[in-house]
């Protein structure tokens, strides 16, 4: 037998369809690991509405301060907002860092066809922290560093709007639109690449750097269908949070196999490029209100 014909055959055939990986993952879910399953949506629940706690902190203090009146007031409850602020900030971290870490231990363990309890997967989220932790501040620094132009933009475009000039005004929309699209779109880019990171951490990889390095490597030419997965598991309210654990690492798990058995992979579903013509007609309608407030403004 000519060994240049063998060929490596993957555990299961690929699924290309997002919104299929997604939902027969938490159907598997329900099976295999219902109290996991459970504890990622009435988690995700929870987690949701103490988030907005600081909010609603913050809007009642502001209310009191305005009631009041006195400087001296306002200005101790300005202080009173920024410790808390800072304090929830550090807090918010550590929450989404376990919980990010929690969900990706199960959508993995799922995936893998085994099953796991709250105090393994619990366990598991808490010896991880601190590399979740990295990937998380890393991430973060790296998509902020691409929304900067499009900040910066809106500064220019406020600095020339306000110099009375029609045409300077006509520009400053003009920029504000070229770097919203280029800014988001490097910061989508640079999320998308790393959003199987966690799953790679918890699948052997030594640290924060390593997990990133291989969740690039292995949406290197997905991103599309990276993006795809990632709009199905999140599209549903609720259970979103248990959609995207499982769902997400059955996708990883699948294009791991592929990506290690060396095999092509199939052309992208239909459906993966679904997100793209969303972002893309909302990107259209941004420039067509930014031309229309231009055109005003130079009517005027």
């Amino acid at each position: 037998m000519n060994k240049h014909k063998q060929e490596i055959t993957p555990v299961a055939p690929y699924n290309t369809n997002p919104f299929s990986v997604v939902f027969n993952a938490f159907n598997d879910g329900l099976k295999r690991n219902q109290n996991l399953v459970i504890a990622l949506i009435v988690g995700g629940i929870i987690i949701g509405i103490v988030q907005q706690i600081p909010n609603m902190f913050s809007n009642i203090m502001s209310s009191f301060g305005d009631s009041t009146g006195s400087e001296s007031i306002g200005a101790g409850l300005a202080a009173i907002l920024l410790i808390f602020g800072l304090g929830a900030s550090i807090v918010n971290m550590i929450i989404n860092a376990v919980w990010a870490s929690f969900g990706g231990y199960a959508g993995l363990t799922n995936a893998r066809a085994r099953q796991a309890t709250f105090s393994m997967a619990t366990s598991a989220a808490w010896s991880k922290f601190w590399s979740v932790l990295g990937i998380q501040f890393i991430t973060g620094l790296i998509v902020g560093a691409w929304l900067l132009p499009f900040i910066v933009a809106i500064v220019a475009s406020a600095i020339l709007a306000g110099a009375s000039q029609d045409e300077f005004a006509v520009v400053g929309f003009i920029l504000s639109a070229i770097f919203f699209i280029v800014g988001f779109f490097f910061a989508i880019r640079a999320q998308l690449r790393r959003s199987l990171s966690i799953f790679s951490l918890f699948d052997g990889a030594s640290g924060s750097f390593d997990a990133m390095n291989k969740s690039i490597a292995l949406t290197k030419n997905r991103l599309v269908e990276m993006m795809g997965m990632s709009f199905a598991a999140v599209i549903v309210p609720i259970i979103g949070p248990a959609l995207a654990s499982v769902g997400l690492g059955a996708y990883y798990v699948q294009l791991s196999q592929y990506r290690q058995a060396n095999v092509a992979l199939p052309k992208m579903h239909i459906l993966s490029w679904l997100p793209l013509i969303l972002i893309g007609a909302g990107i259209v309608l941004v420039l067509l209100i930014a031309a229309l407030i231009g055109a005003l403004v130079s009517l005027n």
